[in-house]
């Protein structure tokens, strides 16, 4: 698309809000006129801090907006990826206010919300080997793989089995076992239980 194709889409858009706003604005006017009480409106702008708020205020499909336009019946136009994150709410002075401190509210979670995503610091996975006799590794995958499958979401960890051996009496091989502390332990007990279990003695 080129820019010429760029602004002439930024120049329709900007003239649909500006009428949308001034159609709501005769809304309001004849709805005050009809009550008897002639009603101001007015415009006021709430800056946020990022285009990541403007998302996550807007909502899905718009949902938060269009809740927040049809519950206080006020205009609120929401800015473009590339325009400065500020929302301009439309209507009566009170229900204007109202808006501006819900959009408000709203700012100050998400922020909340990020400073703690960044803050929370992820466990140490590790990586062990848990060493078996070779002539248990089929017992321990199972048919098609379905034991050591088990294994891995029941301990929420990732498991490599060993490569396919000759197998030698005595000899020993090795499962290799990602995950947290935690769950590296979990996987190797309910192997090892596994293993006792079926082959008891």
């Amino acid at each position: 698309m080129t820019a010429s194709a760029d602004f002439d889409n930024h120049l329709r858009q900007a003239t649909f809000e500006n009428r949308s706003r001034d159609l709501f604005q005769r809304l309001i006017m004849q709805a005050s006129i009809a009550q008897g009480k002639r009603q101001i409106t007015i415009t006021e702008r709430i800056q946020v801090p990022s285009s990541d708020h403007v998302a996550e205020i807007v909502g899905k499909n718009g949902l938060r907006i269009k809740q927040i336009r049809e519950h206080l019946k006020v205009w609120v136009k929401t800015p473009t990826r590339d325009e400065l994150p500020i929302f301009e709410v439309t209507g009566v002075p009170d229900k204007v206010a109202e808006a501006i401190r819900i959009l408000q509210q709203m700012s100050e979670h998400f922020t909340r919300v990020q400073q703690e995503r960044q803050t929370r610091t992820e466990p140490t996975r590790v990586e062990e080997r848990l060493y078996v006799e070779q002539d248990k590794v089929g017992l321990i995958v199972g048919a098609s793989g379905q034991t050591i499958r088990w294994v891995q979401q029941l301990s929420d960890t990732h498991i490599a089995t060993p490569r396919k051996q000759e197998k030698q009496p005595g000899l020993r091989t090795c499962f290799t076992i990602c995950g947290t502390k935690e769950r590296v332990q979990f996987a190797k007990q309910l192997i090892s239980e596994y293993v006792a279990m079926r082959c008891p003695g």
